[in-house]
């Protein structure tokens, strides 16, 4: 697994066997067993010496080239600095450097539930009811039936929090794909300033991190081992105040 961090960081999570045919310094991962040994390599492409005809950089192409011939398929988004810039120009970039490319659309789905029940924020105790309100997020999402009050149903036993509203038309709209933080921070201005206009009471995002990703949260390891949970929800009031909720596996570190 291989990952460019913003800053300009390469990082790549291999096994024993890539790592030491690899010949690059890395360290060992904080995930590593001795059944199934990992390592991490951090390569700074920002740094002075990582130029081409420069030691650091000639090695690097050498060890990725020469040594193990890796090939790698990408996930690719820009947000150019110049809006005149198409962001689908970096796909003519890497064609017309011999690469073969294929554009990769966002997947949309808008789901509308009638009479759902949901919490009312203004008269719930939100510390009281924090884990309820996550889960009801959670089972909005994959279209779990929430009971009101004390649920003895088989099929669900989730319940939405005390005291709750039924609603007549709530939206759910999900994306699926390589979204920036860009646009998330877009989306999340847009539904601040729609919620403080009075179109809605509140709105929530919640935002998946890839579950197989080698770092999660401040560019720590991520330890996809078991469920890979790697997301936070965010739910804006029109007072402008918020809810932030941020989760991570056990094996992570908390951010």
């Amino acid at each position: 697994m291989i990952y460019f961090y913003f800053a300009g960081i390469m990082i790549l999570s291999v096994d024993k066997d890539v790592y030491n045919q690899l010949g690059l310094t890395g360290s060992e991962s904080v995930f590593s067993s001795k059944q199934k040994k990992k390592y991490t390599v951090q390569i700074n492409m920002t740094d002075k010496s990582f130029t081409p005809g420069k030691k650091n950089y000639d090695r690097v192409q050498w060890c990725f080239k020469d040594r193990l011939e890796l090939r790698f398929d990408f996930l690719f988004t820009w947000i150019p600095d110049d809006d005149s810039i198409h962001s689908a120009s970096v796909a003519k970039y890497f064609k017309d450097a011999g690469y073969s490319v294929s554009l990769c659309k966002l997947h949309k789905s808008v789901k509308t539930h009638k009479n759902l029940i949901m919490p009312t924020f203004c008269d719930l105790d939100i510390l009281e009811n924090a884990e309820k309100i996550l889960e009801w997020f959670g089972a909005v999402a994959c279209d779990i039936d929430v009971q009101q009050g004390t649920s003895d149903g088989y099929v669900s036993t989730f319940e939405a929090p005390d005291p709750a509203a039924i609603s007549t038309h709530f939206s759910h709209v999900r994306w699926q794909g390589l979204i920036t933080p860009h646009c998330i921070s877009v989306l999340i201005d847009k539904l601040r300033l729609l919620v403080k206009a009075g179109g809605l009471p509140w709105a929530g995002i919640t935002v998946h991190g890839f579950a197989d990703s080698p770092i999660s949260w401040a560019r720590n390891e991520h330890g996809y081992q078991t469920a890979g949970e790697n997301f936070y929800t965010y739910i804006i009031f029109p007072d402008d105040s918020y809810l932030l909720f941020m989760a991570v596996g056990s094996q992570d570190v908390c951010p």
